[in-house]
């Protein structure tokens, strides 16, 4: 059952389980079409150094991509 499945993921992702954040981020983007709940995710990695996720999040502060605009935190991405 793909909610039980999500579900379980998500569970795992709360928890820190880099793998379940990654899947989730990517999930929520690309089948969600959801780029507020993709910018969480992607966020929990950029700040655990995942450097494709600090990509992802200062692009989206860079064009307002699920996430309000802004220079500053680009920067800090």
């Amino acid at each position: 059952d793909e909610k039980e499945a999500i579900a379980l993921l998500q569970e795992s992702a709360s928890r820190g389980d880099l793998d379940a954040q990654l899947f989730l981020a990517r999930y929520s983007l690309n089948i969600l079409k959801n780029p507020e709940k993709a910018f969480y995710w992607f966020g929990k990695l950029a700040d655990r150094g995942n450097l494709a996720a600090q990509l992802y999040v200062a692009g989206s502060y860079r064009f307002g991509f699920g996430v309000k605009k802004n220079e500053q935190k680009e920067r800090q991405f």
